[in-house]
């Protein structure tokens, strides 16, 4: 059977395009060659037939830089339809959380760290029959990699994000990243940060090689001397206030605190907290140590709002997010609401007694939190406190699966 590259480019692949292609893949071998998987849309890799091969170019373009116009470096951007489908989606599930207030420094910051906190290095990958998932897109599926993929990962994000980023390559060494802000090159290497994490056994992101080494390219690792392919950028180092400030800007705002406020209705004690949701306001309340939930109007007075939360339901005609409450095996109780344009989205709220607060944040999952079957294990394991605050606190709003009535999430 012949074989045909179909270079796409930067357009946006069509459903026509899928139909096409997938006729045309009756008679030669297909590879489609995309330049990135900005704007496309993942549910169309679905519907492409399974011997087509999708190359996303990314770092390793081949027409930007020739020495990529090798074996062992094209057949690294080749990918099944559905691992494509799987690759865009786990990116959309860490822009969901992007504040489109920030900055674009403040952006790439909150991206950089959830990779660092979220992928480990394979210091064993002679283990891995598949050695090139370590050094592709597959490593945000997977969450083990090697610095390729990490690097390759990282410019895959920035690419979609709009900004200008260069996968360097010290070749048979090293990988890493150089952004463009503001016509300043900043150099990042994500796999000294995720080393560094390791290292020391925090989970967290130090931002120790985030524009911080003015002898960068001085150092082995960096060092491209010799290399035609590559350029060493005149670089700019963040100070260390803007670091530090930009930080502190990114973990504004990833959890809403409010007083809990209590009123006395029919002779019982309610405890209540109202909270923005979309387009509606919410008010938790407690009754008897019972967690309840209403939506109101903005005027609406706290007594008039239903205490029985049974006349509250999922029905579709009340034309109301869906929400489900959790009981824990402490007696502790939350409640989650699904967002109804975000899949996998969902907004958690509790009453923090030992801080006496209301507490609400966004988080991402891929089980089905208000239909779920398994909701001990999912109150008690999937979204236990120590394990829910810990995914909060890193400003991470994913927080995995169950499967098999098990915690399903890079080895949890």
């Amino acid at each position: 059977m012949s074989k045909s590259v179909v270079r796409v480019g930067t357009s946006i692949i069509t459903l026509s395009d899928v139909l096409r292609l997938n006729a045309q893949s009756e008679q030669e071998e297909i590879i489609v060659e995309i330049e990135n998987t900005k704007g496309q849309n993942k549910d169309l890799f679905k519907r492409f037939n399974n011997n087509i091969t999708i190359s996303i170019l990314g770092g390793l373009n081949y027409e930007k830089k020739d020495k990529y116009n090798d074996n062992i470096y094209r057949e690294r951007t080749f990918y099944k339809p559905r691992e494509v489908y799987a690759i865009i989606k786990r990116f959309e599930e860490i822009e969901a959380n992007l504040d489109q207030s920030w900055s674009q420094l403040e952006k790439v910051m909150y991206i950089y760290k959830v990779l660092v906190e979220n992928l480990s290095y394979n210091y064993n990958i002679q283990s891995y029959k598949n050695k090139e998932i370590n050094r592709n897109l597959l490593v945000i599926e997977t969450r083990v990699g090697v610095c390729s993929g990490f690097s390759m990962v990282f410019k895959e994000l920035m690419d979609r994000l709009g900004v200008t980023c260069d996968y360097q390559n010290k070749d048979n060494h090293h990988s890493f990243n150089v952004i463009e802000i503001d016509d300043k090159y900043i150099p990042l290497d994500i796999t000294q940060d995720i080393c560094e994490k390791e290292n020391e056994k925090d989970g967290k992101c130090h931002f120790k090689y985030f524009g911080t080494k003015q002898d960068f390219y001085n150092d082995e690792i960096h060092s491209l001397y010799g290399d035609n392919d590559e350029k060493m950028y005149e670089i700019t180092i963040i100070p260390e206030e803007i670091l530090r400030e930009s930080y502190q800007n990114i973990l504004k705002n990833k959890t809403h605190l409010a007083s809990i406020n209590e009123v006395m209705i029919n002779n019982q004690k309610v405890e209540y907290s109202m909270d923005h949701f979309e387009d509606k306001i919410i008010c938790l309340y407690r009754i008897n140590n019972r967690l309840h939930i209403n939506y109101y109007e903005e005027n609406s007075r706290v007594e008039d709002i239903l205490l029985d939360n049974e006349l509250l339901s999922n029905d579709s005609d009340l034309n109301l997010p869906i929400f489900r409450i959790y009981s824990r095996e402490d007696n502790s109780m939350f409640c989650i609401i699904k967002y109804p344009d975000k899949d996998n989205t969902y907004l958690y709220c509790e009453f923090d007694d030992e801080t006496h607060n209301y507490r609400s944040f966004q988080i991402i999952s891929e089980t089905d939190l208000i239909n779920t079957k398994i909701s001990t294990i999912v109150a008690n394991k999937l979204l236990s406190k120590e394990r829910l605050l810990r995914k909060v606190d890193k400003f991470n709003g994913y927080v995995g699966y169950i499967r098999n009535n098990k915690l399903t999430i890079n080895g949890e």
